[in-house]
């Protein structure tokens, strides 16, 4: 696969991130971004068009680490959600933030794929993203109602 297969998947879970990153704080349940974390979104606006490539590199690097922190803390919602109620809203509350991210990107991305064939696979992508959270979040509504009981 070359760069420009790559390219729009890269991008399209970089504007994922940013999404979720970007709704949280509206909602104020993640810290602000860091100065490093604002110094790389600026950064790499500027590269976007002359160096795609190294703009990818730089927003990967400066939010590889939340990245993983947010996937860790899921992992641990999503044991914790199997016997406690409140971590099943939470995880719930999550998903459906995510949902949101994902048929925002995908009603962007559909405009971009029937002109570029290198973004077809990105909403590919998201396509599948977009069933695999709804069936975790079905899956999660249900594990809410067997608590509730």
């Amino acid at each position: 696969m070359d760069w420009s297969t790559i390219a729009p998947i890269l991008l399209i879970v970089t504007l994922v991130a940013l999404g979720v990153v970007s709704r949280r704080r509206r909602v104020g349940d993640l810290k602000p971004l860091t100065p490093k974390q604002d110094a790389a979104i600026a950064k790499a606006n500027k590269l976007g068009k002359s160096d795609p490539k190294a703009a990818q590199k730089v927003m990967d690097s400066a939010f590889e680490h939340e990245g993983q922190r947010d996937e860790e803390e899921r992992v641990a919602l999503r044991a914790r959600a199997q016997t406690d109620p409140t971590a099943a809203e939470e995880l719930r509350r999550r998903l459906r933030e995510d949902l949101e991210v994902w048929e925002t990107l995908l009603k962007s991305s559909r405009k971009r794929a029937a002109k570029d064939l290198a973004a077809q696979q990105g909403v590919a992508n998201l396509e599948k993203w977009e069933s695999e959270t709804r069936a975790e979040l079905s899956y999660v509504d249900e594990l809410i109602r067997r608590l509730k009981s």
